[in-house]
């Protein structure tokens, strides 16, 4: 049992055209993408050659699935600074991604549909972009929401009316979102 967090799981479906006319900030996503170390060093991440409309043009539906990391208030006393915690959050996240995938998968399937994850690609160890190479796996490789311009931070006050917290200095947030969803 897993004594730092505990896990809540909200699901919904709804039009994808909502996202679409609503939702989608690309330069503001950009913009937040480019503080991140993962920027122009993975090809899932900002930016891109190809258009970023495309893929949520491409389907009708879309199931939002959030997790939400509750923090415990022992971890939450622990000592971390903050770019600690920054590293620990990336972590969490990135560990986490890997297990969802595999049901994200299957739902792909399922729904016929496309998945779209958080974060950057983790399907490698180093990402070949970070080196100037190609993909080595473009028929894997699964994009981001926020990357390809998702505001999660509104898509979660609307549909599951959580206003996220953020870490700042020596305030840590109660709990971490991950935010990912099938497109179909």
């Amino acid at each position: 049992m897993n004594t730092e967090y505990n896990v809540e799981k909200y699901e919904l479906d709804t039009k994808l055209e909502e996202i679409r006319n609503n939702y989608l900030r690309f330069t503001i996503t950009e913009y937040g993408c480019k503080h991140c170390r993962c920027y122009d060093n993975n090809w899932t991440c900002p930016p891109f050659k190809e258009n970023q409309l495309d893929i949520w043009s491409k389907y009708e539906n879309v199931k939002l699935i959030m997790l939400k990391y509750n923090f415990s208030k022992e971890f939450l006393n622990k000592q971390k600074s903050y770019e600690e915690f920054i590293e620990y959050s990336f972590d969490l996240i990135h560990s986490q991604k890997k297990i969802i995938e595999h049901d994200l998968y299957n739902l792909e399937k399922e729904l016929n549909g496309e998945f779209l994850t958080s974060g950057p690609c983790v399907n490698c160890n180093v990402c070949q972009r970070s080196l100037g190479k190609s993909c080595v796996k473009p028929n894997e490789r699964k994009y981001a929401m926020e990357s390809l311009g998702a505001n999660v931070i509104d898509i979660a006050k609307r549909y599951f009316d959580l206003d996220l917290e953020w870490i700042r200095g020596n305030s840590k947030p109660n709990f971490l979102i991950m935010m990912v969803c099938v497109l179909y």
